[in-house]
């Protein structure tokens, strides 16, 4: 169950990422970075899946296309026979079903955009049954076929009480968010929710470490924003968490702020006061 949050705003697309793999007992094997960054074509690929998958992806990608709207015409095609190349592979792991997204800046419509494509077997529970996909995030189109990522979205999914239990600030819009605050803030929220894959051991599989990586029509920008205590060869124990850092305070310094900023900080408590 690896996690990636999307952040979609008007100049840039952010991805926040974790950094464990496991085997299916919940045990992590490997604490790594998940993403590739494709400087030439203004993009980064994340997979769920089998480990190392997006590196495989990502040398193909790399070596194929000469721009990510180059890719996103393509994505169908090109998962399709990345996924066929490397049956044998995919049938050995634990985990043969992969999510692969692509985010990046598209030249030709001036925008960040952000993809998503599942790839699997015939007989997998992602073709058949709508209530594991469900699971995993919001996104349950057919294998193989291309979806748009929205403003925000997560995987594994975040539902609106998770967010209320965790104070997480959804009334603000997506332009308002800042996606190192409001990154972490979900990554936690990912962290504390146990994998619920069928047949298997229910386990906590967020860790390691999350790292934010924001793609802008002229440059990519990566860092960590935090870094876990889990350890190979041991199973992820969230901690826990006080939501409240994650409110900010109300003496804040508006004078420098944007008007746009002002006005979501203000709505913000006046919503904290009405709760309290």
């Amino acid at each position: 169950m690896s996690s990636i949050i999307v952040i979609k705003q008007p100049s840039c697309i952010s991805l926040i990422t974790d950094a464990a793999s496991y085997n299916p007992n919940g045990i992590v094997e490997q604490i790594s970075t998940k993403i590739a960054v494709l400087p030439h074509l203004n993009a980064a690929i994340y997979t769920r899946g089998p480990a190392n998958t997006t590196l495989l992806a990502a040398y193909d990608m790399g070596r194929m296309f000469g721009s990510f709207d180059e890719v996103v015409d393509q994505l169908e095609p090109f998962a399709t026979d990345f996924y066929e190349r490397r049956a044998s592979h995919f049938a050995n792991s634990e985990f043969p079903e992969i999510e692969l997204y692509v985010c990046g800046w598209s030249a030709k419509r001036s925008a960040p955009e952000g993809y998503l494509i599942r790839c699997c077997f015939a007989d997998s529970n992602f073709h058949d049954n709508p209530e594991w996909l469900t699971k995993g995030g919001t996104y349950t189109a057919a294998p193989f076929k291309v979806q748009t990522l929205a403003k925000l979205c997560a995987s594994p999914g975040v539902t609106p009480e998770d967010m209320k239990l965790a104070k997480f600030p959804s009334h603000l819009e997506v332009e308002e968010l800042d996606p190192k605050v409001a990154g972490l803030h979900l990554f936690h929220i990912q962290r504390g929710k146990l994998g619920t894959r069928p047949d298997q051991v229910n386990f906590y599989a967020v860790g390691g470490f999350a790292m934010l990586t924001t793609i802008r029509e002229n440059e990519i920008t990566q860092s960590i924003l935090k870094r876990f205590n889990d350890k190979v060869g041991e199973p992820i124990t969230p901690e826990p968490v006080d939501w409240n850092k994650f409110v900010r305070p109300v003496a804040a310094p508006l004078s420098f702020m944007t008007r746009q900023q002002r006005r979501a900080l203000e709505r913000e408590q006046r919503l904290l006061k009405d709760r309290s």
